[in-house]
Order: C-alpha cells, then structure tokens, then sequence
C-alpha cells in the first residue's frame, strides 16, 4: 500500500445502527480471545454466555443477541479497538481485532462470477507463465466469445458449450464448475487459522503471480442455515494454480492466506439474505509500484445463488457441527490495463451502449443560450434518439422525442430554428411548443379521440447546470448534480471566464463525420501522448501554448485527472507562464475592461488565477467535451461511426473577444484546421487498425507506476499518461454492469 493512514471504525461498520455485528477480540489482559459484539461506540464481551463465535451461531436468534448484547460489559471503544488492529504497528497491550469466526470449517467456492471465469480458464492454459496469459486469452475466446454472461450453470445451453468445447479439446475443469451443475468448493484454511483487519496477508516468496480475491462470505451454521455475512480475502497464487489444479491446495493454503472480518453481520429482520444477494462493495490495490487498481464487486452478478452454495457445500451427506464460513468466489479479475478490441467494434455492444449509457444515463443536449427567445428550437439526439429541444412560450426550456405521435415520422428535420408550432411533414399532425398536440386533420376518421394523450413525448428527466441542459430516457436514477459530482467545477472554470459567468453557444456549429466508435473521439480529446506526432505539423508552422507538452518528458508540467463518474481533464495550466495563454495572448483597453470586471466580481486574487489557468480541457460523460476555448458533441451514429460537432464558447459580457474565439476554433476545429482533420484521420486508422482480429486486446497500462491520488480524491498522472483512458472505462464499465 502507499498509504499508511490509521484504521477507522467509520470505515468498518455498516452506516445502519441496527446492524448485530459480531466478532472477536484478542484482550491481552484475558491472554486471550473474547466473543463480542458491537453497542454504538462499544465493543462489548459476550464470551460469559456464548464461548465461541461457533456456538454463539448454532444456537443464538437475533433477539437473543440482542438482549445479551444490552447487558454485556465494555471491551473497550470501537475506534480504539479498529485503530489498534494494525499487525506491525499495534500497542500489544491493549485489544485488536480478530478474525470474526473460530472453530468453524473455512471453505471456498471458486468460478462463481462470469466475469473472473475465463481468468481462471487463462490460468490453465497458460500453465502459470504470465507471458502466456495474453495469448491463451485470444484462444479461448476466439471460441467462446469475450465472456459467459447469461449462461446459467447446469443449463441445456451451458451443455451445449461443453459439447463444442470437449469437441475441440477445449474444455476445462473450470468451466466444468463454472457453467457445470456442481459448484466448486474446497478447504481455504483451518479452523482458527483466518486473520482480521490490519494482519498481514501471506503470499509465498515463491510466487511471481498472485492477487486478492475480495469475496462475500457466507456465515452457515451446522443445520446449513446462512445465518449471517462478512468480507473475505481468499488470496490465490495465480502461478500456482494454473500449473496444475491438483495444486489448488499450496495456492489457496498458506500462512495468513485467509482473511476475514471485520465483524460478521447477522441476518434479521432489518438485513436478510435478499439484502446479501443485493451487495456490492468496492475493493482497491495499491502497490509500491504505482499500480493502482480500483474494482466494484456485485453479489447479485454471481451465476449461483447464495442459498444453493450453501445447500451444496452442508448437507445430509457433508456436515459440519461448528457450522461454516463460505467464501462464495470473486469477480475481481485485475485487468484494467487493457480493454477488449470489441468494445470498439461490435454493433451488439453499441446497442446496448445506446441503452445502457446514452438512454438510461444523463446525456448533454445542448445549451440555453442557442434557444434564447420563445419558440427557438434545436434538434439533437440522445444516442440514437431524436429529440427536439425548445425554449416555450413562458420561457422554460422542454426536450422533446422528436417523433409524432401518430406513425412516428420525426416532426421536426430542422437542425435550428423558430416556430410556433410543429407540425409533422406526414399526416399533418400539429404541435405546440409545449408539445402538446393542436390539431390533427379530417378528424372525422376518429370515433373518439383524445388529443391530450398524444402529445410529443418528453424526456422523463431534464436538468441543467450553468445553462448546459442535460437529459435521461429514464425517469429513475442519480439526480444530475450526482451524476455530475465534483465535475461541476470544471464547468464552473469556463463559465467563470465571463463577467456575467455564463457562456454563449451562438456562432453556430460545425460538424465532421467520423469513421470510427463514439469512444474513440473522447478517449482522444483527453489524450496528451499524441500531441507531438499528430499534430507535428502545428508545431513546425507556429508557436501555440501546446507548444510545452512535448519535448523532454521530465519538464512537462501539464497533467492529466480523473474526476470520477467519467470525467477526465487534461490541465494545461501548470504549465502555463502567464495570463492569456490560453487566449494566443491578450492586451489591449480591452483586455483591461474584462480584467476589471473579473477583478470587481472576484477580486484580483482569483481573477488572476483565472485568466492564467483559463477555460477547462476535460470530457463531461459521455458525449461533452469542454475543449478550452470550444465546446464539442460525440454523437454515436454507428458501432464504426460517429460525428463531432463543435462551436466556439463566447464569453457573455467580453464581446470583445467574440472574433479572435470564432477564428481559433476555425483554425483549431474547422475543415482545414490544424488539429481536427489530423484527429479525424488517426481516429480512422484506428478503426481500421482494430479490424486485425489475432491481437485482441488494447494496452492501456501507461502511467500506472507514477499515477498518484491527491487530496481531493482525483487519480493524477503526467499529460502523457493513460490515466483518463483507464479512468474512461472503469466507469465505462460500472455503468453497463449496473444500468
């Protein structure tokens, strides 16, 4: 880890304070362990009525406990006792935690979760040499496709497989427990062998190849009931176990290689095994190196339900009277170094994008500012969906599905205008600006017919931030304030810019197709590495503020951050030497008006730091980009094709600088600009380049032993670095599996 901070209580309890935790804890005045439970602040000692953890489950119901609970003595504080729990750094005099569990048998599952099921299949094939991986990966699947999602374990359909599989000498054991109607379940540990929060975890010296395996684990008792849950780390010698599966034992059992804790969480009325089956928890490596990983796992993704492992793993014919702790298996496959060629290049995948990111989620539509008067409109689309956005006859602003009610003609073909209707170029049908339906012609043809319940549909949520409007195809889900988080504030460092602190989309918009996936565009605004070879030609012809992120690595200031949710920045600004930069530079009368109107608002303090660092560089997910001194759209058309769109940002209140923006983005964005067209045919080649199907997989893995996290949360890196592509699709990822 490369961070050493103290253990906290806040960190290891459930927010819930009805939550019956229970654990144990060695007190060094007892010169031994002691069962006890959580009460507010307290840990306090149920060893007097209940021995063991053991029998404190066999025999105890929740009330039980609770009334034991009341009456128990105080161990100590849980902070104290949390904070204590540290194996190398802890005050031997005083209490530490434990693992949660003592003479119950620690047993495992494995090739539970899809996810990590060719993983293990990758082990095997490459017989524990890492080099290998990346082949054996292309083998398999080549075959069997880039995962198992939606084969159910013991299915017609998981027998089909087989059958190809044995066919081609491709079978497996894993995939035998895998998608086979048996679970996999071995010995992790002794009993009492386990270690809790703060030990040290065991990897032999020996192993070149290991990782954590965070898990949910089932607390079972002996008449097979799950009687309760905790955390787990199955730590898995990868090298090991892919040399043979008769060395699963030497992988998964050795010193401290089972840790459990911190407390075990009993099931009642409050939090039942439904409530297990809906966790998620989030698991993060730090190594020494600078490698960084960050993972969510999500019990309701596991192939085999929780009740069943249980049922397999006690039963008349496998009976264990000090009951169990399951590991119930991982997810968790430490991959985000690289990402699958298919994401870019599969229309299934980009079907289910348009759902999952661009229907679902909040999508930016366009700014208040293009539609300023009563009846202005703009069309645009979300994902693949037109949609009609129009200031009203009141002044708010309405999305719309651009789509008539009738036969589904899009209404509106115009990309911007004034109306004060809408009617549709098929039957007739005509609209207000509110969307409701006015009219509909002959409408004799009609028995009865209400016109209130066939207006145009509106987007079920609609929300702006500093006049960027944003919209959602889904009337549940984060509100956009936490969709947006501290994002916020890079919207906020251009809007800033402008004396009245809001910006003007109003010179209108330039558009280029794109051969290549919608990903390809915002992985590449966000891409400090191309810089000095893509655009060589800028460099040679004139001296811009690009001009210092390239040349020696080491003197490069600018970086690159990750603000979670899919925002990523490239920040330019370290590197900037003066005010203006930004803006090829500035002086003049002016120059000194807008100075001063900043200076009355802001003071000089912060007017100078903005003028210095000027307007943001980042990706707002998925589909803005806030380009300094412009503001550009992805819109996906495509699972190979896109299109950008762009349009200066005027400063509201600094009209002065209206000409000199407009003619960056020509020079910077237009047709024969010196940035966009290089972009647009690299973007090309890319996607062409991914057609060559024997390399599988996209290195991503730059950067990831000088990432760093700073203060504020946000992952950090040097320009050059791969720190926003990884940061991409990690949420990239998070969103698909949760939508």
């Amino acid at each position: 880890m490369t961070s050493r901070a103290k253990l906290s209580a806040h960190e290891c309890v459930p927010r819930d304070a009805r939550a019956l935790l229970i654990g144990r804890v060695w007190v060094p005045a007892e010169q031994g362990p002691s069962v006890v439970a959580v009460r507010g602040d307290d840990v306090v000692d149920l060893t007097p009525s209940y021995p063991t953890v053991s029998q404190l489950l066999n025999v105890a119901a929740p009330d039980e406990l609770r009334a034991a609970i009341k009456v128990a003595p105080v161990v100590g504080r849980l902070g104290d006792i949390v904070a204590n729990s540290r194996e190398g750094e802890r005050d031997t005099s005083r209490p530490w935690l434990l693992a949660p569990c003592d003479l119950q048998a620690v047993k495992a599952s494995g090739v539970t979760f899809v996810a990590s099921l060719l993983e293990r299949v990758i082990e095997e094939r490459a017989r524990g040499n890492p080099a290998l991986a990346d082949g054996a990966r292309r083998e398999i699947q080549a075959i069997i496709g880039p995962d198992l999602r939606g084969v159910r374990p013991g299915s017609p359909e998981a027998a089909r497989i087989k059958d190809v599989l044995v066919a081609r000498g491709m079978w497996s054991q894993y995939l035998e427990v895998g998608i086979g109607p048996d679970a996999e379940l071995f010995a992790k540990c002794p009993p009492m062998a386990a270690v809790g929060l703060g030990a040290r975890v065991g990897i032999h010296p020996a192993s070149v190849w290991s990782n954590p395996e965070p898990e949910l684990v089932l607390v079972i008792n002996h008449a097979g009931v799950i009687v309760g849950v905790t955390l787990g780390n199955d730590v898995n010698l990868r090298d090991v176990e892919g040399r043979s599966a008769l060395l699963l034992g030497r992988a998964k059992d050795n010193n401290a290689s089972c840790a459990v804790g911190p407390f075990v969480r009993v099931l009642d009325d409050a939090f039942t095994l439904d409530s297990a089956r809906r966790l998620s928890f989030e698991t993060l490596v730090e190594g020494l190196d600078g490698f960084r990983v960050k993972h969510t796992t999500h019990v309701a993704e596991i192939s085999r339900d929780l009740a069943d492992l249980a049922a397999q793993a006690i039963s008349r014919y496998h009976q264990y009277p000090d009951g169990m702790i399951l590991f119930i298996g991982t997810m968790f496959a430490p991959v985000d170094d690289r990402v699958h060629v298919s994401l870019y290049t599969d229309p299934r995948i980009f079907a289910d994008e348009m759902e999952r990111i661009f229907h679902r989620g909040w999508v930016f539509v366009g700014h208040e500012s293009e539609i300023p008067g009563p009846g202005d409109f703009v069309t645009r689309t979300l994902g693949t969906q037109p949609v009609l956005m129009v200031r009203g006859s009141e002044g708010g602003v309405s999305v719309f599905l651009n789509r008539c009610a009738h036969r589904g003609t899009m209404v509106c073909p115009a990309s911007h205008g004034n109306a004060r209707t809408f009617a549709c170029p098929y039957h007739g049908w005509t609209y207000g600006l509110g969307g409701e339906l006015l009219g509909v012609p002959y409408p004799g043809g009609y028995a009865s017919f209400d016109k209130s319940a066939h207006g145009l549909p509106r987007v079920p949520r609609l929300s702006s931030y500093r006049g960027f409007v944003f919209a959602s195809l889904c009337p549940r889900g984060p509100s956009l304030g936490e969709h947006l988080g501290a994002a916020t504030r890079l919207i906020d460092r251009s809007c800033d810019l402008s004396p009245e602190g809001a910006i003007e989309l109003s010179a209108g918009w330039v558009k280029h197709q794109c051969a290549a996936n919608w990903k390809m565009l915002p992985e590449n605004d966000s891409d400090g590495y191309h810089l000095g070879f893509v655009h060589l030609a800028l460099f040679k012809t004139i001296r811009t503020q690009y001009r210092r992120v390239v040349g020696d690595e080491k003197t490069i200031r600018a970086v690159v951050r990750d603000w979670g949710h899919g925002h990523i920045e490239i920040d330019w600004s370290p590197g900037y030497e003066g005010p203006f930069e930004w803006l090829g530079g500035a002086s003049g009368s002016g120059v000194d008006d807008y100075v001063a109107a900043l200076e009355r608002r802001d003071g000089a303090e912060a007017a100078r730091r903005r003028i210095v660092e000027g307007p943001a560089h980042a990706l707002i997910f998925p589909n803005l980009f806030l380009g300094e001194t412009n503001v550009a759209i992805v819109q996906p058309v495509s699972v190979e094709e896109c299109v950008h769109w762009h349009t200066p940002i005027f400063l509201k209140g600094a009209p002065q600088f209206n000409s000199r923006l407009l003619r960056m983005s020509e020079a910077g964005m237009g047709p024969a600009s010196f940035l966009m067209p290089d972009d647009l045919i690299v973007a090309r080649r890319n996607q062409a380049g991914l057609q060559a199907s024997l390399a599988e997989w996209i290195e991503l893995s730059r950067g990831l032993n000088r990432e760093y996290v700073d203060a504020e949360g946000r992952g950090v890196s040097h320009v050059t670095d791969e720190t926003t592509n990884r940061a991409l699709w990690r949420h990239y990822r998070q969103v698909m599996v949760e939508a």
